[in-house]
């Protein structure tokens, strides 16, 4: 296929400022620039934020507004349990809309990442995860025999550590990419595996 249809999935973007949220928006403008259609389909964070709408030519799809609505004034375990559900959701979503792409490029090694494997893996559509950060340098450090991709990929490797001060704060989605997987324990990792290994994933460091 010319032309791929391609749905950038992240699990914050604009207007919640950060690297990985620009990188989204300036990878889509650039793909519609050269005449791929390619959609951004992210969280509902705010509810003063469209569940759809157009950034300079750039589509953009929020899900699951319901459920994140307030969020971070819950209990600790309902704010898990609601982004949980909410990526149940955006699989959802995914899932439905699958005559509408091609390729799924997901923003992250995360939780996020296993739900949309499991989606690319059903549907039979074609997976790219960028691994922007393996986490902190400090917590990264307890998880040094981590190996979540084939190969030999470690996860506290020098060159994947994030100095603390880049990393954002006061944000409503936080997360490492490899760490989180590997503090899930170890079927977790070895269910992401086996969902990025039969959804033929393409990964990019």
């Amino acid at each position: 296929m010319d032309r791929p249809r391609i749905y950038i999935v992240i699990a914050t973007f604009l207007p919640a400022i950060g690297g990985a949220e620009k990188q989204a928006f300036a990878q889509a403008h650039s793909l519609r620039n050269r005449g791929y259609d390619a959609t951004i389909v992210t969280f509902h964070h705010q509810p003063i934020w469209p569940k759809r709408e157009v950034m300079e030519g750039v589509p953009v799809i929020r899900v699951a507004g319901k459920l994140l609505k307030n969020r971070s004034k819950r209990p600790r375990l309902l704010q898990k349990l609601a982004y949980f559900a909410a990526m149940l959701v955006l699989g959802w979503t995914l899932l439905r809309q699958r005559r509408r792409y091609d390729v799924i490029h997901v923003y992250g090694l995360n939780l996020l990442a296993l739900f949309v494997a499991f989606v690319c893996r059903l549907t039979g559509k074609a997976l790219i995860i960028a691994i922007r950060s393996a986490g902190s340098g400090e917590v990264t450090k307890f998880h040094s025999k981590s190996s979540l991709l084939a190969g030999s990929l470690d996860a506290s490797a020098s060159w994947l550590e994030v100095d603390e001060r880049l990393q954002a704060t006061g944000r409503v989605h936080v997360n490492s990419d490899l760490e989180t997987l590997a503090s899930m324990g170890q079927p977790v990792v070895d269910l992401t595996r086996y969902l990025l290994s039969s959804a033929h994933t393409a990964i990019v460091v």
